[in-house]
């Protein structure tokens, strides 16, 4: 089985506050083009990656996209199927960013080159860095927020990030549980959320629980930066 690549994204343009929902769907597809539509979703939506499925005309994937502030908070929802971030692709690249990933219902391995793979269950999270290779694998159905930010804007909250690519946060308690509360209710009413408060403390509100849901250390960190 061969992944599909993407070709060389464009450039995102800032996006200030809430703007609304951007949808990719393979919806209304014949089964055959699917695949390759989905590709060009996930170069379009985040970066240049390949993506491979087994599961052939039967496939079928969907993003939605809504930019809180700095943010971009995307659900992500499809066939089970791999995706890769390669050297290539890296090499390619005309933006950054990591992403924190948080599951719904099915669970899934995150590897990041350099750390330790990662199962994450239902509720958990990871963080991953898109300079780095890395590898999602969704054995079952995806069904996951994932939310770009800016390598600047984390580096303000978590100026020790490194250390955790790649690794689970246990989203069923303490601090972990909050984040992952918080960032499935911002994704699904973000601009609910933004009519009560301004969308630049909504994203630093996800930057403080990340920060507090990692070692205290990186708190201290973030505090005196």
């Amino acid at each position: 089985m061969n992944p599909t690549a993407c070709p060389m994204p464009s450039a995102d343009a800032a996006w200030p506050g809430v703007l609304p929902v951007r949808q990719w769907s393979t919806d209304g597809l014949a089964p055959r083009e699917r695949l390759d539509y989905w590709v060009g979703a996930v170069c379009d939506c985040f970066l240049d990656m390949e993506v491979s499925s087994a599961e052939g005309e039967r496939f079928q994937a969907r993003i939605d996209a809504q930019a809180v502030h700095a943010l971009t908070i995307n659900q992500v929802q499809g066939s089970p199927q791999e995706v890769l971030r390669t050297p290539r692709g890296i090499a390619r690249a005309s933006r950054n960013a990591y992403y924190l990933l948080c599951k719904e219902r099915e669970a899934c391995t995150v590897e990041q080159v350099g750390h330790a793979g990662a199962s994450l269950r239902p509720g958990d999270l990871a963080l991953i860095d898109s300079r780095r290779p890395y590898a999602l694998r969704f054995a079952g159905a995806v069904d996951t927020w994932s939310v770009a930010l800016p390598t600047e804007w984390l580096d303000r909250w978590l100026p020790q990030a490194q250390r955790h690519l790649g690794q689970r946060i246990d989203g069923r308690q303490g601090f972990g549980l909050a984040l992952s509360a918080f960032l499935r209710e911002l994704g699904q009413g973000a601009g609910a959320c933004s009519r009560t408060l301004p969308p630049a403390l909504l994203a630093d509100q996800l930057g403080a629980l990340l920060a507090l849901a990692l070692p205290s250390h990186d708190l201290a960190e973030a505090g005196e930066a």
